[in-house]
């Protein structure tokens, strides 16, 4: 089965493997729900009233799906009949994905000395299917364990959190200002997403040793 990403508001494009002309193309929502049909000569016909307006069949049998809806994630099938009669059915999984808002970041101080700052680095946003990464100042690579130990001169650094699904991104930065101080990034709130459900955190638990 060919799985197709996609961005809520965006376009989809679901192409059969099979290539070739056919007597009668017809694609469906699901096995049952008809969408769209085309017989040998005659004009493409779009069936159901919740595709309407949204909806093309390409003469190369693809199909495309405009002003994507979270709804639209299923599985599509396409039947392709042959001029001797024969089906050549496909599958294609299309699954819609939200807009990775801009996370919510904060600290949760641990330990504070005036040679040390213990804190737990909290990244966060109210979405499924989203996977998280630490950017430290220094090296901008994930952060594989849960705590890093850093010794620095500057008294500023910034330590980014990356939030991604399959089709987008997003990043929120933490501010560090020597000893322990720590300014978080505001979220944009008109980014964020309606009736979703909180899954997981990005944590990072830092030890810097100051100088």
């Amino acid at each position: 089965m060919t799985h197709v990403k996609g961005l809520i508001g965006g376009v989809a494009f679901l192409s059969p493997r099979t290539q070739g002309s056919f007597y009668r193309v017809e694609w469906r929502y699901g096995k049952d729900l008809k969408i769209a049909s085309r017989d040998s000569g005659e004009e493409v016909r779009y069936p159901n009233g919740s595709y309407v307006g949204r909806l093309k069949l390409f003469p190369n049998n693809t199909l495309r799906i405009d002003h994507l809806q979270k709804k639209d994630s299923n599985t599509y099938w396409v039947y392709m009949e042959d001029s001797a009669g024969r089906e050549h059915p496909e599958s294609i999984q299309l699954q819609v994905y939200d807009a990775v808002p801009k996370p919510t970041v904060e600290h949760i101080l641990d330990k504070s000395t005036s040679e040390s700052c213990k804190v737990t680095l909290n990244c966060f946003v109210e979405l499924e299917d989203v996977t998280y990464e630490w950017l430290p100042p220094r090296r901008v690579i994930a952060n594989a364990g849960s705590e890093l130990s850093l010794s620095f001169n500057p008294s500023v650094e910034i330590y980014t959190c990356v939030a991604s699904n399959p089709v987008s991104s997003n990043s929120s930065r933490l501010i560090h200002r020597h000893p322990c101080s720590w300014e978080a990034e505001l979220p944009d709130a008109t980014a964020s997403t309606k009736n979703s459900v909180l899954v997981s955190l990005g944590c990072l638990l830092l030890l810097l040793t100051l100088p």
